[in-house]
């Protein structure tokens, strides 16, 4: 099949090298002021320079600021215990830093930092004004809305985290320079993100469940973050595949999970049939997007990173 190459700048490293992967399915009921799904355009690109995957055409950066100020959504708000990335974060920080300073940038409501105890200076960015008064609820210290005026302050920390950001950033190596000036000598990065190189992926390309969310821009891989890293005065000191989120009979929903994105794969209105009919029998008690991709749930699509400054 041919793919189109040349035709689209890189949003990260500008370089016109990026080949089209394929059509991004509609999430459905987004649509523009004229009616328009947001996404019947949109299409997953893969850079041959800098090996980033990003979604093109992209909504406005200042449509997406605004959807984080003011917008929310069920999977914004997590138990902690359920969070694999994040119980592995919390005993990194343990062992490695006995006492110091920790910023989570996009800390939503302080949950993460809540849990690592009073041993740590805890503070957070976050854009949205209802998180960032339940995080100071929970003696979190919001420092800024944003990662631009985060950075302007000027202060280096020990340790910071950014679970669930970067895929909402149009340039990630940006993101990673920014936060590494903000880092004090021999301080770690670790963040958390889909993993563009994980087996669903190559599988479902564009329609793959996690592309199909409006304000996932940018998807990262193990191939970008060393190169990234690199760029950025960094040293990778691990990568881990890792599910989302710990879940009760794991190996099922993996099954179940790669049963229906076959289905959708070959046909989207089998799917969608399904769910009408699932509707249905349960007199709409079950909330859910009949065009949207399936999650498929319990399969390791995501990385854990941890990154030190040189």
């Amino acid at each position: 099949m041919h793919r189109a190459v040349g035709m689209v700048a890189c949003p990260s490293c500008g370089q016109r090298t990026a080949e089209r992967i394929g059509a991004i399915y509609s999430t459905a009921g987004q649509k523009d002021a004229g009616g328009k799904s947001i996404d019947d355009e949109a299409a997953l690109w893969r850079c041959r320079e800098c090996f980033l995957l990003f979604r093109h055409p992209a909504l406005p950066q200042e449509e997406l600021n605004s959807f984080y100020v003011t917008g929310s959504r069920p999977g914004w708000s997590y138990q902690p215990a359920l969070r694999t990335d994040w119980q592995t974060a919390k005993h990194l920080i343990h062992s490695v830093l006995g006492r110091g300073t920790v910023v989570d940038i996009g800390c939503f409501d302080g949950t993460f930092l809540a849990q690592l105890g009073s041993s740590y200076e805890k503070y957070g960015v976050e854009p949205n004004e209802k998180a960032r008064s339940a995080a100071r609820e929970k003696g979190i210290h919001i420092l800024a809305r944003d990662v631009e005026e985060f950075c302007s302050l000027g202060r280096q920390y020990d340790i910071i985290v950014a679970f669930d950001v970067v895929e909402h950033f149009a340039d990630p190596l940006g993101l990673l320079v920014k936060l590494e000036r903000s880092l004090a000598p021999r301080g770690l990065i670790i963040l958390s993100s889909g993993n563009a190189d994980a087996l669903p992926w190559r599988l479902m390309k564009g329609r793959y469940w996690y592309c199909s969310l409006p304000d996932h821009v940018s998807f990262i891989s193990p191939p970008w973050v060393r190169q990234a890293a690199r760029k950025s005065n960094l040293t990778v000191i691990s990568m881990t595949r890792i599910s989302h989120a710990i879940t009760r009979f794991r190996y099922l929903q993996v099954v179940a999970g790669f049963m229906m994105s076959a289905i959708y794969l070959i046909s989207p209105h089998l799917i969608r049939m399904l769910r009408k009919i699932k509707k249905a029998v349960t007199a709409g008690r079950i909330a859910m997007d009949e065009f949207a991709p399936p999650v498929w749930r319990g399969v390791k699509d995501h990385l854990l990173v941890v990154c030190e400054k040189k």
